[in-house]
């Protein structure tokens, strides 16, 4: 018990909660940096060196962000104001808005789980089921998003709000609720990637479903 005792002294002398915000909002910056790199690396007019590279992005932005999250969920439980237990980390539950906004989180880290499990086993599992599991990218990032806007404590702080956001929010307590009105930064982004996937995908299965001209007779 005294070295458990210790250890708990030794962790109080640490900045627990903005460790675990920056924790947090470095888990959503790789997020996005993942999902990003991989739309962009999917568009037919980047080039081959600039491909390369956002495949490395995605790939290791996806470990990064799982690294900082982890890092984020654990000092969740070491905070010793307001320690969260291990129950309240890995299950989510919806008793009121605050505990429904961290479930938000919750179903995020599942979803980044399960997207790199299944492209770890590509190999076993086939392509074509790795495509539908690697889809679950789009709402994993989508429920981080709101995750850290509704519940983090410094959503309104100008760092964040820059990312989060392109314009600032209404004054007042953050963890009160969530005034929209301005455009959110990263998921504009990410939706203008997705309608330039679904673009490039869509036009050469236009050309394919043209009639047909059929070639003029020699005379």
């Amino acid at each position: 018990m005294n070295g458990e005792n210790a250890f708990r002294a030794w962790i109080e002398t640490w900045p627990i909660w903005p460790l675990i915000r920056a924790f947090g909002f470095s888990a959503y910056v790789w997020l996005f940096l993942t999902v990003a790199a991989g739309m962009l690396a999917s568009l037919p007019f980047v080039p081959g060196k600039l491909r390369g590279i956002l495949n490395i992005v995605h790939r290791q932005g996806a470990r990064w962000g799982l690294g900082f999250l982890l890092l984020h969920m654990l000092l969740l439980s070491l905070d010793p104001t307001m320690p969260f237990p291990w129950t309240a980390i890995v299950f989510p539950s919806f008793a009121d808005a605050r505990s429904a906004v961290y479930g938000l989180g919750i179903f995020a880290f599942y979803g980044l789980i399960i997207v790199m499990v299944t492209s770890g086993a590509v190999k076993v599992i086939g392509q074509a089921m790795w495509r539908k599991f690697h889809l679950l990218s789009y709402p994993t990032f989508l429920l981080a998003f709101f995750h850290g806007v509704f519940a983090g404590t410094d959503s309104q702080a100008l760092w964040v709000v820059v990312f989060y956001r392109t314009r600032r929010l209404p004054r007042g307590n953050p963890r009160n609720s969530f005034r929209g009105g301005g455009q959110e930064a990263t998921v504009g982004m990410i939706a203008l990637l997705a309608l330039l996937q679904f673009m490039f995908s869509t036009k050469p299965k236009a050309r394919e479903n043209l009639p047909q001209t059929p070639p003029a007779r020699r005379r």
